[in-house]
């Protein structure tokens, strides 16, 4: 593996980067050649930036192959091993110069400071870019990927340098962010649900977490009991955030994700977007912006917060009744079907209108019957005497009926 800069580059050139799985397999193997090979962190550093150009072009292209194909076919099932053969080239390598810089007090602590902050942040972009083309491809996540974002993330706060803002890696995103606004990131995707997301969705969702991210606050664990609707981080387990409830107080040492501010930025994000299409209106399924609309009330539910409207669905008020378990569903429709069979449906017929229920109190699913017919219903209701409620006879006297309500005091 050539080390000065020349021969670096004339390697480089060399790729065959029309031949996108040689190519990949290439810089693969020369990425493991390198970690294996010892060298100072400036020269190490050097390299990966020659080295990182070309592989983040190469990731770029496999992931679009992957949005045209799907499912994949068994060529796009071999770069997606490669590419991720490559993106764990890529965490070792950086993973290594930051220990480099570590142990190198002059060069890492005081005049080399602002590379170990970018070699770091580095590592957990690609160390979260493994997790993200896992959720792309719905593949259970990587082993030991969510122990080494916690670990790095736990390195960088206790050397204070979590909060130092440093060039992105993808250019497509914002200029700058931290380490903090990396880890944050991938918590939060993780705790969408990429899994139950169409495709395409995932790779939306990331793009919103780049601003959205940063509103988000860690608060160490054990320093105060967790708020309503906080998630907690076990920095030493290889899993996402769980809920705080999940994990008992005191139990583990990491975090807990405050999520309510991002959840506040979907919203306004939520309501400053047009109302959607009316039934029967195609959207693009090229295109998956479209779906922001359905999509973020999903996100709001999953972060623990309930979305909001703009403007009610309907007037406020009004009266429900829950009905839990099968029994009592089908003992209420036993009496329906019971006093449709006795009344015959004479009701509306013969001009009892259920609004004279509401004269007399009784809820709009009374039934309208003379006292004949009520004994009969309760003959008929599985062999038992409910009680019956009849009301006073109406006010108009052309109308010679009762009002009655069967209820059931056990359910």
């Amino acid at each position: 593996m050539p080390v000065r800069s020349k021969e670096l580059r004339r390697w480089i050139d060399a790729l065959p980067m029309a031949n996108l799985e040689g190519a990949l397999r290439s810089l693969a193997e020369r990425m493991d050649e390198t970690n294996r090979h010892p060298m100072a962190p400036t020269e190490r550093s050097e390299m990966l930036e020659a080295l990182r150009e070309p592989a983040d072009l190469l990731l770029r292209e496999q992931e679009a192959r992957h949005a045209r194909f799907n499912p994949l076919r068994d060529k796009d099932r071999c770069l997606a091993a490669l590419a991720k053969r490559l993106r764990v080239a890529l965490v070792v390598s950086y993973k290594i110069l930051v220990r480099d810089l570590h142990l190198s007090w002059v060069s890492g602590h005081l005049l080399r400071r602002k590379l170990r902050v970018q070699a770091l942040h580095r590592q957990i972009h690609y160390l979260g870019r493994i997790l993200l083309a896992d959720c792309q491809l719905y593949l259970p996540p990587t082993s030991h990927v969510w122990l080494e974002l916690h670990q790095a993330y736990h390195y960088a706060e206790a050397a204070g340098i979590q909060a130092k803002p440093v060039p992105n890696e993808d250019p497509e995103m914002v200029a700058k962010s931290t380490i903090s606004d990396q880890y944050k990131l991938w918590l939060l995707l993780a705790l969408a649900g990429p899994y139950r997301l169409q495709q395409g969705q995932a790779n939306l969702i990331y793009w919103l977490l780049q601003t959205w991210a940063p509103r988000c606050r860690l608060h160490p664990a054990g320093k105060r009991p967790p708020g309503a609707g906080e998630f907690a981080i076990d920095r030493s387990a290889d899993r996402p955030p769980l809920s705080a409830g999940q994990l008992e107080e005191g139990s583990f040492e990491g975090w807990y994700l405050e999520v309510a501010p991002v959840a506040e930025a979907a919203q306004e994000y939520l309501e400053k977007l047009p109302d959607s299409p009316v039934p029967g209106v195609p959207r693009p399924a090229a295109d998956p912006a479209s779906r922001l609309p359905e999509l973020l009330p999903r996100l709001l539910w999953s972060w623990g917060v309930q979305p909001t409207r703009a403007l009610p669905r309907e007037a406020s008020g009004g009266r429900i009744t829950v009905l839990c378990g099968l029994e009592a569903i089908h003992r209420v429709f036993a009496h329906r079907s019971a006093g449709q069979r006795v009344l015959g449906g004479r009701g509306q017929q013969q001009g009892y209108p259920g609004a004279l229920a509401g004269e007399a109190g009784l809820d709009d699913n009374a039934w309208l019957g003379r006292a004949s017919e009520v004994e009969n219903i309760r003959l008929q209701d599985f062999g038992r005497n409910h009680p019956v409620w009849a009301s006073a006879r109406p006010r108009k006297a052309e109308h010679q009926v009762h009002y009655c309500e069967i209820h059931d005091r056990s359910q």
